[in-house]
């Protein structure tokens, strides 16, 4: 069970690790690179469907474009440093969680290897 538990911990790690990994390189873009996204956009070959199902997606791509550029130049300078204390708070409660879980186990499980319990002796 205790092998299961810190298996399970340490693969919640790996994939946290993984995901901030990806949080630093989208936020290590540059602003500018999303320029590209709009003229993509404009050659997609199903427009006129997506335009059938989600009315006005156009407007929404410019706004949440503008809201990627917007937010990439304000955190690019401190990303580095969010991007570390986001994967130590994630990180630490994996660990956490795993050592809470660990002690339950220990607290609860029977131990075979104990004497049995003294009787009182008669008087």
């Amino acid at each position: 069970m205790l092998l299961l538990i810190w298996a399970i911990a340490l693969l919640c790690i790996g994939l946290w690790s993984l995901a901030c990994w990806g949080i630093a390189h989208l936020l290590a873009m540059q602003p500018a690179d999303f320029q590209d996204l709009k003229s993509l956009a404009d050659q997609w070959p199903y427009r006129d469907e997506l335009d059938r199902w989600l009315p006005g997606w156009q407007t929404l791509l410019q706004f949440l474009l503008d809201l990627a550029q917007g937010l990439l130049a304000g955190l690019s300078n401190a990303a580095p440093w969010l991007v570390w204390t986001l994967w130590a708070i994630g990180a630490g409660l994996a660990l956490l969680v795993a050592g809470l879980l660990t002690a339950a186990v220990l607290l609860l499980r029977k131990d075979g290897n104990k004497p049995p319990p003294a009787l009182p002796s008669p008087r």
